[in-house]
């Protein structure tokens, strides 16, 4: 087994922050599954952990605290595919799942093969709340599945050109079937979860994202709803008015300001 080094530590600022309490509402109903999961808010920047299940963090060896209000890439290392990245972000840009095998780091630098499926979880309306992602280690199943390939080419019966392709497909197929059934029992779980002003937003998620990273006071309105409501307020707006988000969302500028 190869050991790394590399794993990205925390940030000097991720340190100075107390971490995060669990969410009750979610801890609440999603306590009960046995298997390694995390939960994500991409309504708040970086798309951050709000809650990892107990397996989670037993598989990665992070405890609850060093995982609670951080972005998932804490897992990626120098031997992370970049490429797996990437369809990973497309796929939260363009709010849909997908599944890779793709290699990720214990704390202690271990490296081990994570199946990662990731689906959306949405509220009744259809407005995006949630990533969920479901992680299961593979690293055993795959390292014998090769030692199987490389006797069947040895022996002739399988071209060297189809073995890489062979072991992922044909030893993965199960686990992910797993995972999109687990997926749908959180999805389940979720459906009743109490919708607050972030998610009534008419802005996808991938536009909330990159509005984050500007640091002005500003906050946006929708002319096409009634009396033009404010559907995005900056944190740098919040911090300055002392508003909380949940009284700035979904009212018209008159009433913030009066």
């Amino acid at each position: 087994m190869k050991f790394c080094t590399g794993v990205q530590p925390q940030a000097p600022e991720e340190m100075s922050k107390p971490p995060p309490e669990v969410d009750k509402w979610l801890q609440e109903h999603l306590s009960g599954f046995n298997f390694a999961f995390t939960v994500t808010d991409p309504l708040q920047p970086d798309n951050p952990i709000v809650y990892a299940s107990t397996h989670f963090c037993e598989m990665t060896g992070y405890p609850m605290e060093e995982v609670l209000g951080r972005n998932c890439r804490f897992l990626q290392g120098p031997e992370t595919e970049r490429r797996l990245v990437m369809e990973i972000r497309d796929a939260i840009r363009e709010e849909r799942s997908c599944q890779v095998c793709i290699t990720n780091y214990k704390k202690d630098g271990t490296i081990f093969l994570n199946q990662f499926f990731m689906a959306p979880i949405r509220n009744p309306s259809g407005r995006l709340l949630h990533y969920l992602g479901i992680q299961t280690d593979v690293t055993n199943v795959l390292s014998t599945a090769r030692e199987d390939v490389l006797h069947k080419i040895e022996e002739g019966a399988m071209d060297p050109a189809d073995a890489d392709a062979g072991v992922l497909e044909d030893n993965v197929e199960e686990v992910v079937s797993t995972e999109v059934h687990e997926a749908e029992e959180v999805q389940e779980a979720l459906t009743d979860e109490p919708v607050d002003a972030r998610s009534c937003s008419s802005l996808p998620c991938s536009l909330i994202q990159a509005l984050h990273d500007v640091q002005q006071s500003y906050v946006l309105a929708d002319p096409h709803l009634h009396d033009m409501p404010i559907v995005h307020a900056s944190p740098r707006f919040l911090q300055l008015t002392g508003y909380s988000r949940e009284q700035v969302v979904g009212r018209n500028c008159r009433g913030v300001y009066e």
